[in-house]
């Protein structure tokens, strides 16, 4: 009985396996077409609302150690 629940995982396992490599591939054909979003939505809504115009302070945007 044992070996009938090994072969029977076995089974699932590959059907799993098969299942979600050709959703996988489905997916990157419908994520191409669809838009990129931005990784911050707080930077998104500043330029969408007041635009890009701002310029970066030098002191904040120069993270470098050897100018402090």
């Amino acid at each position: 009985m044992s070996e009938f629940f090994i072969v029977l995982g076995l089974f699932v396992a590959l059907a799993w396996t098969i299942i979600r490599t050709v959703l996988m591939f489905l997916r990157v054909d419908v994520q191409e077409d669809a838009p990129t979003a931005h990784a911050d939505p707080i930077s998104t809504y500043v330029d969408e609302n007041y635009g890009s115009h701002f310029v970066d302070d030098p002191v904040t945007a120069n993270r470098d150690l050897r100018r402090l």
